[in-house]
Protein backbone atom coordinates (compact mmCIF):
# COMPACT_ATOMS: atom_id res chain seq x y z
CA UNK A 1 0.00 0.00 0.00
CA UNK A 2 2.86 2.37 0.74
CA UNK A 3 4.21 1.90 -2.81
CA UNK A 4 0.82 2.79 -4.29
CA UNK A 5 0.56 5.88 -2.09
CA UNK A 6 3.93 7.11 -3.35
CA UNK A 7 2.91 6.54 -6.96
CA UNK A 8 -0.31 8.48 -6.55
CA UNK A 9 1.53 11.32 -4.86
CA UNK A 10 4.09 11.45 -7.68
CA UNK A 11 1.31 11.43 -10.32
CA UNK A 12 -0.52 14.25 -8.55
CA UNK A 13 2.57 16.43 -8.49
CA UNK A 14 3.25 15.75 -12.20
CA UNK A 15 -0.36 16.64 -13.15
CA UNK A 16 -0.26 19.91 -11.22
CA UNK A 17 2.97 21.02 -12.89
CA UNK A 18 1.84 20.10 -16.40
CA UNK A 19 -1.43 22.06 -16.03
CA UNK A 20 0.20 25.17 -14.65
CA UNK A 21 0.47 27.52 -17.66
CA UNK A 22 3.69 29.02 -18.88
CA UNK A 23 4.01 32.51 -17.31
CA UNK A 24 4.45 34.01 -20.80
CA UNK A 25 1.15 32.50 -21.96
CA UNK A 26 -0.95 34.02 -19.19
CA UNK A 27 -3.51 36.49 -20.59
CA UNK A 28 -2.72 39.93 -19.26
CA UNK A 29 -5.55 42.11 -17.90
CA UNK A 30 -7.09 44.15 -20.71
CA UNK A 31 -6.19 47.83 -20.53
CA UNK A 32 -9.61 49.50 -20.54
CA UNK A 33 -10.42 52.73 -22.35
CA UNK A 34 -11.35 55.91 -20.50
CA UNK A 35 -14.28 58.15 -21.35
CA UNK A 36 -16.12 61.13 -19.93
CA UNK A 37 -19.57 62.50 -20.72
CA UNK A 38 -19.91 66.01 -22.15
CA UNK A 39 -22.72 68.39 -21.25
CA UNK A 40 -26.07 67.93 -22.96
CA UNK A 41 -26.80 70.53 -25.67
CA UNK A 42 -29.70 71.76 -27.79
CA UNK A 43 -32.48 70.17 -25.74
CA UNK A 44 -35.98 70.51 -27.20
CA UNK A 45 -39.24 68.71 -26.55
CA UNK A 46 -38.25 65.74 -28.70
CA UNK A 47 -34.49 65.99 -29.30
CA UNK A 48 -31.10 66.56 -27.70
CA UNK A 49 -27.43 66.44 -28.68
CA UNK A 50 -25.35 64.14 -26.46
CA UNK A 51 -21.70 63.21 -26.49
CA UNK A 52 -18.47 62.35 -24.77
CA UNK A 53 -14.69 62.33 -24.97
CA UNK A 54 -12.55 59.19 -25.20
CA UNK A 55 -9.41 60.17 -23.32
CA UNK A 56 -7.71 56.77 -23.71
CA UNK A 57 -8.46 54.02 -26.25
CA UNK A 58 -7.36 51.12 -24.09
CA UNK A 59 -5.81 48.05 -25.68
CA UNK A 60 -7.73 46.60 -28.61
CA UNK A 61 -8.10 46.62 -32.39
CA UNK A 62 -11.31 48.61 -32.34
CA UNK A 63 -13.26 50.69 -29.89
CA UNK A 64 -17.01 51.06 -29.59
CA UNK A 65 -18.09 54.42 -28.23
CA UNK A 66 -21.41 56.13 -27.70
CA UNK A 67 -24.04 57.37 -25.29
CA UNK A 68 -26.74 55.56 -23.37
CA UNK A 69 -29.89 57.29 -22.23
CA UNK A 70 -32.66 56.32 -19.82
CA UNK A 71 -35.45 57.75 -17.71
CA UNK A 72 -33.76 55.99 -14.78
CA UNK A 73 -30.41 56.87 -13.19
CA UNK A 74 -27.18 55.12 -14.19
CA UNK A 75 -28.13 54.15 -17.75
CA UNK A 76 -26.23 51.32 -19.39
CA UNK A 77 -25.85 50.31 -23.01
CA UNK A 78 -28.94 48.15 -22.58
CA UNK A 79 -30.98 51.20 -21.53
CA UNK A 80 -33.90 52.91 -23.24
CA UNK A 81 -31.82 54.57 -25.98
CA UNK A 82 -28.32 53.79 -27.22
CA UNK A 83 -26.39 55.61 -29.94
CA UNK A 84 -23.03 54.15 -30.88
CA UNK A 85 -20.30 53.69 -33.45
CA UNK A 86 -17.16 51.54 -33.85
CA UNK A 87 -13.80 52.76 -35.12
CA UNK A 88 -10.28 51.35 -35.41
CA UNK A 89 -8.13 52.57 -32.52
CA UNK A 90 -5.31 53.49 -34.88
CA UNK A 91 -7.62 56.10 -36.42
CA UNK A 92 -8.17 57.85 -33.08
CA UNK A 93 -6.02 60.60 -31.71
CA UNK A 94 -6.98 61.09 -28.10
CA UNK A 95 -8.71 62.97 -26.75
CA UNK A 96 -11.36 61.88 -29.25
CA UNK A 97 -14.63 63.85 -28.98
CA UNK A 98 -17.94 62.58 -30.35
CA UNK A 99 -21.57 63.69 -30.47
CA UNK A 100 -24.86 61.97 -31.26
CA UNK A 101 -28.15 63.59 -32.20
CA UNK A 102 -31.00 61.83 -30.39
CA UNK A 103 -34.66 62.18 -31.31
CA UNK A 104 -37.94 60.57 -30.29
CA UNK A 105 -37.78 61.87 -26.71
CA UNK A 106 -40.87 62.65 -24.62
CA UNK A 107 -41.71 66.20 -23.61
CA UNK A 108 -41.37 67.43 -20.02
CA UNK A 109 -39.44 64.30 -19.01
CA UNK A 110 -36.27 63.80 -16.97
CA UNK A 111 -33.51 61.79 -18.68
CA UNK A 112 -30.13 60.51 -17.52
CA UNK A 113 -27.20 60.11 -19.91
CA UNK A 114 -23.72 58.58 -19.76
CA UNK A 115 -21.06 58.17 -22.41
CA UNK A 116 -19.52 54.73 -22.71
CA UNK A 117 -16.52 53.06 -24.34
CA UNK A 118 -15.81 49.39 -24.99
CA UNK A 119 -12.73 47.58 -26.27
CA UNK A 120 -13.49 45.43 -29.32
CA UNK A 121 -11.31 42.83 -31.03
CA UNK A 122 -11.60 41.97 -34.70
CA UNK A 123 -12.45 38.36 -35.59
CA UNK A 124 -11.90 37.04 -39.12
CA UNK A 125 -14.51 34.55 -40.30
CA UNK A 126 -14.84 32.63 -43.55
CA UNK A 127 -17.57 35.00 -44.66
CA UNK A 128 -16.19 38.25 -43.35
CA UNK A 129 -15.13 40.19 -40.28
CA UNK A 130 -16.79 40.34 -36.88
CA UNK A 131 -16.12 41.93 -33.52
CA UNK A 132 -16.17 40.68 -29.95
CA UNK A 133 -16.03 42.63 -26.73
CA UNK A 134 -12.76 42.66 -24.83
CA UNK A 135 -13.06 43.53 -21.16
CA UNK A 136 -15.73 45.53 -19.40
CA UNK A 137 -17.77 48.46 -20.69
CA UNK A 138 -16.51 51.73 -19.24
CA UNK A 139 -18.93 54.57 -18.42
CA UNK A 140 -18.37 58.27 -17.99
CA UNK A 141 -19.92 60.67 -15.54
CA UNK A 142 -23.70 61.05 -15.53
CA UNK A 143 -25.77 64.06 -16.61
CA UNK A 144 -29.43 64.72 -15.91
CA UNK A 145 -31.62 66.91 -18.13
CA UNK A 146 -35.30 67.68 -18.70
CA UNK A 147 -36.93 68.03 -22.12
CA UNK A 148 -39.11 71.02 -22.96
CA UNK A 149 -42.77 71.16 -21.96
CA UNK A 150 -44.97 68.88 -24.04
CA UNK A 151 -47.25 70.54 -26.60
CA UNK A 152 -50.54 69.18 -27.95
CA UNK A 153 -50.78 66.98 -31.04
CA UNK A 154 -52.96 67.67 -34.07
CA UNK A 155 -54.87 65.17 -36.24
CA UNK A 156 -55.66 65.53 -39.97
CA UNK A 157 -58.69 64.27 -41.91
CA UNK A 158 -56.89 60.98 -42.62
CA UNK A 159 -56.36 60.35 -38.92
CA UNK A 160 -52.60 61.04 -39.02
CA UNK A 161 -51.38 62.46 -35.71
CA UNK A 162 -48.63 65.10 -35.74
CA UNK A 163 -46.31 66.32 -33.02
CA UNK A 164 -46.14 70.09 -32.54
CA UNK A 165 -43.49 72.50 -31.34
CA UNK A 166 -43.80 75.95 -29.75
CA UNK A 167 -41.36 78.45 -31.26
CA UNK A 168 -41.78 81.93 -29.82
CA UNK A 169 -45.46 82.80 -30.05
CA UNK A 170 -46.09 80.33 -32.89
CA UNK A 171 -47.19 76.72 -32.59
CA UNK A 172 -45.95 74.69 -35.57
CA UNK A 173 -46.32 71.12 -36.69
CA UNK A 174 -43.01 69.35 -36.05
CA UNK A 175 -43.60 67.08 -39.07
CA UNK A 176 -44.51 67.54 -42.73
CA UNK A 177 -48.14 67.17 -43.74
CA UNK A 178 -49.12 63.82 -45.33
CA UNK A 179 -52.92 63.95 -45.54
CA UNK A 180 -54.64 62.63 -48.67
CA UNK A 181 -57.89 64.38 -47.77
CA UNK A 182 -58.93 68.00 -47.42
CA UNK A 183 -60.18 69.12 -44.00
CA UNK A 184 -63.76 68.63 -45.22
CA UNK A 185 -63.05 64.93 -45.78
CA UNK A 186 -62.97 65.00 -49.59
CA UNK A 187 -60.08 63.33 -51.42
CA UNK A 188 -57.16 65.31 -52.79
CA UNK A 189 -56.39 64.17 -56.35
CA UNK A 190 -53.13 62.22 -56.67
CA UNK A 191 -50.69 61.25 -59.37
CA UNK A 192 -48.78 57.97 -58.99
CA UNK A 193 -46.25 55.71 -60.65
CA UNK A 194 -44.78 56.29 -64.11
CA UNK A 195 -47.28 59.07 -64.84
CA UNK A 196 -45.67 61.31 -62.25
CA UNK A 197 -43.90 63.27 -64.94
CA UNK A 198 -47.36 64.66 -65.71
CA UNK A 199 -47.70 65.99 -62.13
CA UNK A 200 -45.77 69.06 -63.18
CA UNK A 201 -48.25 69.64 -66.00
CA UNK A 202 -51.26 69.84 -63.65
CA UNK A 203 -53.12 73.12 -63.39
CA UNK A 204 -55.44 71.71 -60.73
CA UNK A 205 -54.85 70.62 -57.09
CA UNK A 206 -52.86 67.43 -56.51
CA UNK A 207 -50.29 65.61 -54.40
CA UNK A 208 -47.72 62.86 -54.95
CA UNK A 209 -45.98 60.56 -52.50
CA UNK A 210 -42.50 59.07 -52.80
CA UNK A 211 -43.35 55.47 -53.67
CA UNK A 212 -42.41 55.32 -57.33
CA UNK A 213 -40.91 51.84 -57.66
CA UNK A 214 -41.83 48.66 -55.82
CA UNK A 215 -38.20 48.15 -54.76
CA UNK A 216 -37.94 51.60 -53.22
CA UNK A 217 -38.92 52.60 -49.72
CA UNK A 218 -42.16 54.44 -49.18
CA UNK A 219 -40.78 57.67 -47.75
CA UNK A 220 -44.18 59.18 -46.87
CA UNK A 221 -43.84 58.39 -43.16
CA UNK A 222 -40.52 60.24 -43.15
CA UNK A 223 -41.13 63.22 -45.41
CA UNK A 224 -44.91 63.48 -45.70
CA UNK A 225 -46.16 64.01 -49.28
CA UNK A 226 -45.54 66.75 -51.83
CA UNK A 227 -48.41 69.07 -52.76
CA UNK A 228 -48.63 71.40 -55.70
CA UNK A 229 -49.43 75.06 -55.19
CA UNK A 230 -52.96 74.61 -56.48
CA UNK A 231 -53.73 72.31 -53.52
CA UNK A 232 -52.33 74.95 -51.15
CA UNK A 233 -54.57 77.71 -52.52
CA UNK A 234 -57.77 75.70 -51.92
CA UNK A 235 -57.56 76.79 -48.27
CA UNK A 236 -58.65 73.27 -47.24
CA UNK A 237 -55.29 71.52 -46.89
CA UNK A 238 -54.53 72.22 -43.21
CA UNK A 239 -56.49 70.60 -40.35
CA UNK A 240 -59.32 72.66 -38.86
CA UNK A 241 -57.87 75.31 -36.53
CA UNK A 242 -54.59 75.37 -38.47
CA UNK A 243 -53.43 76.98 -41.72
CA UNK A 244 -50.65 76.92 -44.31
CA UNK A 245 -48.20 79.60 -43.11
CA UNK A 246 -48.13 82.88 -44.99
CA UNK A 247 -44.80 84.30 -46.01
CA UNK A 248 -45.15 86.66 -43.04
CA UNK A 249 -45.47 83.61 -40.74
CA UNK A 250 -42.26 82.16 -42.17
CA UNK A 251 -40.40 85.46 -41.84
CA UNK A 252 -41.58 85.82 -38.24
CA UNK A 253 -40.20 82.36 -37.51
CA UNK A 254 -36.87 83.17 -39.16
CA UNK A 255 -36.58 86.50 -37.34
CA UNK A 256 -37.26 84.85 -33.97
CA UNK A 257 -34.41 82.41 -34.63
CA UNK A 258 -31.93 85.19 -35.34
CA UNK A 259 -32.56 86.12 -38.97
CA UNK A 260 -32.33 84.52 -42.39
CA UNK A 261 -28.55 84.00 -42.33
CA UNK A 262 -28.64 81.63 -39.33
CA UNK A 263 -32.22 80.40 -38.93
CA UNK A 264 -31.81 77.50 -41.36
CA UNK A 265 -29.28 75.83 -39.07
CA UNK A 266 -31.73 76.06 -36.17
CA UNK A 267 -34.58 74.65 -38.26
CA UNK A 268 -32.77 71.70 -39.86
CA UNK A 269 -32.70 68.28 -38.25
CA UNK A 270 -29.15 67.48 -37.13
CA UNK A 271 -29.36 63.95 -38.61
CA UNK A 272 -26.50 63.75 -41.11
CA UNK A 273 -25.21 60.98 -43.35
CA UNK A 274 -22.39 60.73 -45.90
CA UNK A 275 -23.85 58.65 -48.71
CA UNK A 276 -26.86 60.18 -50.43
CA UNK A 277 -27.41 57.16 -52.70
CA UNK A 278 -27.97 54.88 -49.73
CA UNK A 279 -31.66 53.99 -49.35
CA UNK A 280 -31.36 53.66 -45.57
CA UNK A 281 -30.06 57.22 -45.57
CA UNK A 282 -33.12 58.38 -47.47
CA UNK A 283 -35.53 56.34 -45.38
CA UNK A 284 -34.25 57.80 -42.10
CA UNK A 285 -34.52 61.38 -43.31
CA UNK A 286 -30.85 62.28 -42.94
CA UNK A 287 -29.33 65.39 -44.47
CA UNK A 288 -26.37 64.93 -46.78
CA UNK A 289 -23.04 65.93 -45.24
CA UNK A 290 -21.95 68.57 -44.30
CA UNK A 291 -25.46 69.68 -43.19
CA UNK A 292 -23.84 73.01 -42.45
CA UNK A 293 -24.50 74.44 -39.00
CA UNK A 294 -27.45 72.15 -38.23
CA UNK A 295 -28.40 72.15 -34.53
CA UNK A 296 -32.22 71.97 -34.60
CA UNK A 297 -32.30 74.18 -31.51
CA UNK A 298 -35.82 75.21 -32.51
CA UNK A 299 -37.13 71.63 -32.50
CA UNK A 300 -38.64 72.25 -35.96
CA UNK A 301 -36.75 69.18 -37.29
CA UNK A 302 -36.83 70.19 -40.96
CA UNK A 303 -36.06 67.25 -43.30
CA UNK A 304 -34.60 67.27 -46.83
CA UNK A 305 -37.64 65.98 -48.70
CA UNK A 306 -36.57 67.53 -52.00
CA UNK A 307 -39.25 68.49 -54.52
CA UNK A 308 -41.14 67.32 -57.60
CA UNK A 309 -40.51 69.07 -60.91
CA UNK A 310 -41.63 66.41 -63.39
CA UNK A 311 -38.08 65.33 -64.36
CA UNK A 312 -36.58 61.87 -63.67
CA UNK A 313 -39.75 60.45 -62.09
CA UNK A 314 -40.35 63.93 -60.68
CA UNK A 315 -38.19 63.78 -57.57
CA UNK A 316 -35.12 65.92 -57.06
CA UNK A 317 -32.86 66.84 -54.16
CA UNK A 318 -33.87 64.25 -51.54
CA UNK A 319 -31.24 64.51 -48.82
CA UNK A 320 -29.94 67.82 -50.17
CA UNK A 321 -32.79 70.33 -50.01
CA UNK A 322 -36.09 71.02 -48.32
CA UNK A 323 -38.77 73.25 -49.84
CA UNK A 324 -41.98 74.39 -48.12
CA UNK A 325 -44.92 76.31 -49.50
CA UNK A 326 -46.34 79.50 -48.10
CA UNK A 327 -49.96 80.45 -48.74
CA UNK A 328 -48.98 83.90 -50.07
CA UNK A 329 -49.46 84.36 -53.79
CA UNK A 330 -46.89 86.25 -55.82
CA UNK A 331 -47.77 88.94 -58.34
CA UNK A 332 -47.96 86.26 -61.01
CA UNK A 333 -51.12 84.14 -60.76
CA UNK A 334 -49.18 80.91 -61.28
CA UNK A 335 -46.70 81.45 -58.42
CA UNK A 336 -46.57 81.15 -54.62
CA UNK A 337 -43.88 82.29 -52.24
CA UNK A 338 -41.89 79.51 -50.60
CA UNK A 339 -38.87 78.93 -48.37
CA UNK A 340 -35.94 76.57 -48.86
CA UNK A 341 -33.17 74.98 -46.79
CA UNK A 342 -29.92 73.44 -48.06
CA UNK A 343 -27.40 70.87 -46.84
CA UNK A 344 -24.57 73.37 -47.50
CA UNK A 345 -26.12 76.46 -45.92
CA UNK A 346 -27.03 77.62 -42.42
CA UNK A 347 -29.43 80.15 -43.89
CA UNK A 348 -33.11 80.13 -44.80
CA UNK A 349 -33.64 81.04 -48.42
CA UNK A 350 -35.45 84.33 -48.61
CA UNK A 351 -33.69 85.56 -51.73
CA UNK A 352 -31.92 88.81 -50.87
CA UNK A 353 -34.68 89.67 -48.43
CA UNK A 354 -37.42 89.08 -51.02
CA UNK A 355 -39.19 85.76 -50.66
CA UNK A 356 -38.50 83.05 -53.21
CA UNK A 357 -41.42 82.33 -55.52
CA UNK A 358 -42.20 79.14 -57.41
CA UNK A 359 -44.72 78.01 -59.96
CA UNK A 360 -47.75 76.28 -58.50
CA UNK A 361 -46.87 73.29 -60.69
CA UNK A 362 -44.05 72.30 -58.31
CA UNK A 363 -44.52 69.66 -55.61
CA UNK A 364 -43.23 70.94 -52.25
CA UNK A 365 -43.55 69.91 -48.63
CA UNK A 366 -46.09 71.58 -46.32
CA UNK A 367 -45.90 72.51 -42.64
CA UNK A 368 -48.91 73.93 -40.83
CA UNK A 369 -49.18 76.56 -38.10
CA UNK A 370 -52.01 76.98 -35.59
CA UNK A 371 -54.52 79.79 -36.20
Amino acid sequence: MKKYNKLWLLFGISYFVSCNPDPDSVTKPVLLPKVKTTEVEYVTQYTATLGGIVTSVGESDMIEYGVCLSKNPHPTESGDIKKNDIIETIKITTPFEFTFYVQGLTGNTVYYVRAFAQNMNKIIYNNGVGFIKAGETVYGNEYKFTTDIETPTVTDADGNVYRTIQIGTQLWMAENLKTTKYNDGTDIPTVKGPTWYSFFELSTPGYCDYYYQKNYYNLTNTYGVLYNGYAVTTGKLAPIGWHIPSIDDWEKLSDYLGGDSVSGAKLKSANTFEFANNLDFMYLGNWMTPNTGATNTSGFSALPGGYNNGVDFGFQGIGYFGHWWSSTEAMQNSALYSISLSYTKASTYFTEGISTQHSKHYGFSVRCIRD
